[in-house]
C-alpha cells in the first residue's frame, strides 16, 4: 500500500496495535475485554488494519534457534536507474528477509540475510548479489551479537530471549505453520502437520515457555506517521564497541542494536515521529557517547521486503 494516502489511525486503533505488538495470538474476545469495546469492533478494526498493511501478525523465532550461524546486513549502491530493479532481485532471494530503499551512504540497506554455513553465504555473495546487474558497490557486515531487539513500534518490548532447546521434526513443522499464519486455529494446524490437537497445544505451550516462538504484530511505521525511520551504521573505537553499543541501546526510540564485523562495527535501527527528532538524536544524543567516532545514517524511504518466515518450504 502506498504511504501517500495512509489510513486514518485513531486512539482505539493505536491501543489495539499496541496490544497486538505485545501478543498477536490474543483472541478477539480477550482484546475486546481489555479495550472495553465489542468483539465485533475489535474484529473489524483488526481486519481493516491488516488489509491496509498497517499490521501483520507474525511468528518471530530467533534465527540461531533454527540453525542459522550467519546473520548478515549489507549496504548497496546501485547504478543510475537500477535502484528498484536491484532491490526487487535481492528481495526474490528467500535468504534475504529485509530490503529497504534509503537515502545516505547506501541506496539500499538489507538485513536478516540468514545462512546456515559458510558455503551458503559464499553462494549468496557469488551467485546472489554477484549475479545482479546494476550493483556498483556493496558493504557486508556480519552480525556478532544482538545488543537490543525490540520488535514493536508502539510497544517498546524487551529483547526476545530463548532458552536452549532441541527442536524435532514436529516442532519445526509447527513453527513453519505458525510462520505461515500465526493466528490459524489449533485444529487447522493439527490437520496440516498430522498431529493431535493435544500434541499441538502442548508443543506450542512448550515453545512459548522457552520463548522460542513469539507471536506478535509487525507494524509498518510509515503508515503510523513515523517519518524519522533509519538504520545507522556506526564506527566505535576498538575496545569501546560493547560500551558504545549499550549506550546507543539505552535510548527508547532505538529498536535494534547489534555489533558487527567490518568497517562499521555497530548497526542500529531507530524510529522517530519527525525528521527533526531523528536529526536531534544524530547530532546531539549520539554526539555525547564517548568512543563513537563516525556515523552513517540511512534514512528509510520504502520497505521493499520485511519477512519473518525463516523456515523455507
Amino acid at each position: 500500500m502506498s504511504t501517500r494516502n495512509p489510513p486514518v489511525i485513531d486512539h482505539l486503533d493505536t491501543e489495539l496495535i499496541r496490544e497486538l505488538e505485545t501478543d498477536a495470538a490474543q483472541t478477539y474476545t480477550d482484546l475486546a475485554t481489555k479495550l472495553h469495546v465489542s468483539r465485533n469492533t475489535v474484529r473489524s478494526r483488526f481486519e481493516r488494519l491488516q488489509t491496509a498493511h498497517v499490521i501483520r501478525p507474525v511468528c518471530y523465532v530467533p534465527p540461531e534457534v533454527l540453525g542459522y550461524s550467519f546473520n548478515v546486513s549489507f549496504g548497496i549502491n546501485t547504478q543510475p536507474g537500477k535502484l528498484e530493479d536491484v532491490a526487487n532481485q535481492l528481495a526474490s532471494w528467500s535468504a534475504v528477509h529485509t530490503i529497504i530503499l534509503c537515502i545516505g551512504r547506501f541506496d539500499i540497506t538489507g538485513g536478516r540475510a540468514l545462512f546456515r554455513d559458510r558455503s551458503d553465504l559464499l553462494d549468496f555473495l557469488n551467485h546472489g548479489v554477484g549475479s545482479i546487474a546494476g550493483i556498483r558497490s556493496i558493504e557486508i557486515a556480519l552480525q556478532l551479537h544482538d545488543v537490543k531487539l525490540s520488535t514493536g513500534v508502539l510497544a517498546n518490548l524487551p529483547s526476545p530471549t530463548c532458552d536452549p532447546t532441541d527442536l524435532d521434526s514436529t516442532d519445526l513443522s509447527l513453527i513453519r505453520e505458525l510462520q505461515r499464519d500465526p493466528r490459524q486455529t489449533i485444529t487447522h494446524i493439527a490437520k496440516k502437520i498430522r498431529a493431535t490437537e493435544t500434541t499441538v497445544m502442548r508443543r506450542m505451550q512448550r515453545l512459548k515457555d522457552k520463548r522460542v516462538i513469539n507471536i506478535i504484530a509487525a507494524t509498518n511505521p510509515f503508515l503510523l506517521g513515523y517519518d524519522g525511520v533509519a538504520a545507522i551504521w556506526m564506527k566505535a573505537d576498538l575496545g569501546k564497541v560493547a560500551e558504545v553499543a549499550n549506550s546507543v541501546a539505552s535510548y527508547p526510540d532505538v529498536r535494534y542494536v547489534g555489533t558487527h564485523t567490518g568497517s562499521y562495527n555497530i548497526i542500529a535501527w531507530v524510529i522517530f515521529k519527525k525528521l527533526n527528532d531523528l536529526g536531534h538524536f544524530l547530532n546531539d544524543d549520539l554526539g555525547r557517547i564517548p568512543g563513537l567516532r563516525d556515523i552513517e545514517p540511512l534514512t528509510h524511504l520504502k520497505i521493499v521486503k520485511s519477512s519473518f518466515r525463516y523456515l523455507h518450504e
